[in-house]
């Protein structure tokens, strides 16, 4: 037969872990991070005079929306840029909570954590067979103004720009 006191803390050690797996996840969901924020630029509503001012409402809407009395984290999201050429969206600064909210919005798209990427290759003019002699690089006045980007999907690493020798 158990003792009192170790009936007791079999009651007290399971409050405790549950404690401690609602504060985990709670820790783990007010984590922010930057995030890109694809957007449906037709479904900005009317009363909105430009992208930025919609966005920048969204981003209000998504933290009332997330913050419980449990979930009383005092940081705001925070837009840092807002796109409107390639595709039309902004990046901002959000918890996993808001990220969640910002999806059942009027033209959410999708949302991808952003992350740093590094140079494949730092020697591009070798890698896309330009001379200096003659050819598109000086027609093109060498380039100037002009960023080059390439995306190859991670299971493409034996590609020729991949290698730095």
């Amino acid at each position: 037969m158990m003792s009192p006191s170790l009936k007791m803390a079999f009651p007290n050690s399971a409050v405790q872990l549950l404690l401690s797996l609602f504060l985990l996840v709670h820790h783990v969901s007010s984590q922010r991070s930057t995030y890109i924020v694809h957007m449906d630029k037709s479904s900005m509503p009317n009363p909105f005079s430009s992208h930025h001012f919609w966005y920048s409402s969204l981003l209000t809407s998504s933290k009332s929306t997330s913050q419980t009395c449990a979930n009383a984290d005092k940081s705001e999201p925070k837009l840092i840029y807002t796109y409107d050429h390639a595709f039309h969206g902004f990046s901002a600064v959000l918890s996993a909570d808001e990220v969640e909210a910002l999806k059942n919005s009027a033209g959410f798209i999708s949302a991808y954590k952003d992350s740093v990427v590094t140079p494949d290759t730092t020697h591009s003019t070798n890698f896309l067979g330009l001379t200096s002699a003659s050819g598109l690089w000086p027609a093109s006045n060498y380039g100037k103004d002009v960023i080059i980007g390439i995306m190859c999907p991670a299971g493409e690493s034996e590609l020729q720009g991949r290698r730095d020798d």
